[in-house]
């Protein structure tokens, strides 16, 4: 049961860390594409 629920929590935490990355890359893409043009 705990490696159940410790397994869960890992998955929560690398979906956060993918979103925010995600999210990251997303601005850094504005930001590229205002300084391009």
């Amino acid at each position: 049961m705990s490696r159940a629920s410790n397994f869960l929590s890992n998955l929560q935490f690398e979906l956060e860390i993918i979103h925010s990355s995600r999210l990251h890359y997303i601005t850094l893409k504005k930001i590229y594409r205002v300084d391009k043009y």
